[in-house]
């Protein structure tokens, strides 16, 4: 259950396993459907849950619920070493990133795909930024390499 958990955010949502790790169940809110995702800083992002996402959600709180009832670590994502710790740490990005890779699968590159892939549909960097909250910046390359012949190399900064 685990691994579909950690694959959905990916290849849907673009999260990445730093994300994944610091996700708070406090942040969750099932019934509007949303998940924030607090980023280095102040940033932070609201996520939309999808359908596919929201059951899986779900699925894992009963999970987490039937393993470890008494946890009372505020992180959506545990593990039997991590749960009752007191300093409620993380769990190890291996967590997530091992199983996906049996799979045949990289989080990196998920993550980069599925952004890619938006830019071929929608090109318009403030709409990346806006469905992934992801920097400004990094928004601005993703329309050039999804439309090569589109965009006009800038001579100012050759």
């Amino acid at each position: 259950m685990r691994t579909q958990l950690t694959f959905a955010p990916t290849a849907v949502h673009a999260l990445s396993t730093h994300d994944q790790r610091g996700l708070l169940l406090y942040d969750l809110d099932r019934a509007a459907g949303t998940l924030l995702v607090r980023r280095h800083g102040a940033l932070t992002h609201n996520l939309y849950l999808d359908d596919l996402t929201g059951r899986l959600v779900t699925l894992r709180l009963a999970e987490r619920h039937r393993h470890w009832p008494a946890s009372t670590s505020p992180l959506l994502l545990i593990t039997a070493h991590t749960a009752f710790a007191p300093s409620y740490p993380r769990v190890g990005a291996e967590t997530i990133n091992r199983p996906l890779r049996r799979l045949g699968h990289q989080v990196g590159r998920l993550h980069r795909d599925r952004i890619l892939d938006a830019a071929r549909h929608n090109c318009d960097p403030l709409h990346l930024v806006r469905l992934f909250g992801i920097h400004p910046c990094t928004a601005m390359t993703y329309p050039y390499v999804a439309h090569p012949g589109r965009f006009r190399p800038d001579v100012i900064a050759l």
